[in-house]
């Protein structure tokens, strides 16, 4: 087996592209394609102590309408983020300060005090840790997504696939259950 790394955001076509396996987030958009979900990631709200400091900290969902929000989205007038604490839902049209279409990218903004942005738990837990980013409105529920495996083939997986998707799924399944509370 070989893999090949291909952090591009945008689809390929895995048919034409001679991709055999593609792990994608929010799953499949293509009818020709088959999926298995292989875990749901939650997503959660962070900044930088920095940025809190110089412009305040959220105490509800509403103050973040006035918040310098950090988005990854391709919308480009507002980004709707879904929140809930327990019962309590709160749909919060965010202003567009930056968008970018890579998480990475993302996190690195909200580090250096760029705003505050709706981040994949699992990406920020060492940045957290160390004090880099801290929880913005903890008490409350971001949206999630699911990670899932893509393949072309309507017979199923082979062999090789399925044993990859099974390891992916272990390691993202053991992330999810070691993330803080």
């Amino acid at each position: 087996m070989r893999v090949i790394l291909d952090r591009k955001t945008a689809r390929t076509n895995c048919i034409e592209d001679g991709v055999d396996l593609a792990f994608r987030m929010c799953g499949n958009r293509d009818a020709t394609l088959m999926s298995q979900a292989i875990a749901t990631l939650p997503f959660s709200l962070f900044a930088s102590q920095d940025y809190l400091d110089r412009s305040g900290t959220p105490e509800s969902p509403a103050d973040l309408k006035n918040c310098r929000c950090l988005n990854a989205s391709s919308e480009i007038r507002t980004t709707l983020w879904k929140l809930k604490r327990g019962k309590e839902v709160a749909e919060i049209t965010t202003p567009v300060s930056v968008i970018v279409n890579d998480f990475l990218t993302l996190r690195n903004l909200a580090i250096t005090g760029g705003g505050i942005a709706l981040l994949p738990t699992y990406a920020v837990h060492a940045e957290c840790a160390s004090n880099l980013l801290t929880a913005v409105l903890p008490d409350w529920d971001a949206s999630s997504a699911t990670l899932s495996a893509i393949y072309p083939s309507r017979r199923g997986a082979t062999v090789k696939q399925r044993a990859f998707i099974d390891h992916v799924r272990d390691v993202a399944e053991n992330i999810v259950r070691t993330l803080p509370e």
